[in-house]
């Protein structure tokens, strides 16, 4: 590719971006920025436990809850974090997926489909955790809704919305790549990691893929 090809190319990429970034700064989505302010009070939450209660790091925390307090460890499960990336990457996930998706849904419905990938994802973990470990079992992190958005969001857009404007093309793109992940994710894991804890990936991107297909939103 010639060196003005290139360039061009560069420009529009750099130009759907700022047009993307524009779209996200206007769109109105109360209820993923509800989800978002509890995911990070939980967070804050685990910090203040792990210095106060001088623990060695926010994965000790995690899996401790569920170690003291099994019952509380599950309901609170989408909202545990074990390390500043595994939280900051789900935020970046929820911003760039639910913040602009939460439109295509009517208020009720995005709610429910939001607790439902959230529960269903962590449990689904935790299954199949059971089936390759005899270790206690600690599934969680807001993950499995950042694939279920992702899953819905790579079958209704293009289905309904080409074509794409420049947010609508981040919001494809992350979709195909959550579709690789969990594609390409079971190689590694369980047979080969004793501790991989990604099925939760793949049932909130079905979860995901299955209310799109269906037009659950609506």
């Amino acid at each position: 590719m010639s060196s003005k090809k290139t360039d061009v190319l560069d420009e529009q990429i750099i130009q759907h971006g700022k047009a993307a970034i524009q779209q996200l700064a206007t769109e109105r989505s109360p209820i993923t920025h509800v989800l978002i302010g509890c995911v990070i009070g939980m967070f804050i939450v685990e910090v203040w436990i792990m210095h106060t209660n001088s623990l060695g790091n926010l994965e000790v925390v995690a899996k401790g809850i569920f170690g003291v307090a099994p019952s509380a460890g599950w309901i609170l499960s989408p909202f545990l974090h074990n390390n500043i990336l595994h939280f900051l990457v789900n935020i970046a996930g929820l911003i760039l997926l639910g913040v602009p998706l939460e439109k295509y849904w009517s208020k009720k419905r995005y709610a429910v489909f939001l607790i439902a990938a959230g529960y269903m994802a962590t449990v689904g973990g935790g299954v199949f955790l059971t089936i390759f470990t005899d270790q206690q079992i600690a599934s969680y992190g807001v993950s499995g809704v950042v694939y279920a958005l992702a899953g819905f969001g790579v079958i209704h857009i293009p289905r309904r919305h080409y074509p794409f404007d420049s947010l609508q093309w981040v919001i494809v793109l992350f979709g195909v790549s959550a579709m690789l992940s969990v594609i390409i994710d079971p190689f590694t894991g369980p047979y080969f990691e004793p501790n991989w804890i990604n099925g939760g990936h793949l049932v909130g991107f079905v979860i995901g893929v299955v209310a799109g297909w269906f037009g659950w939103n609506s």
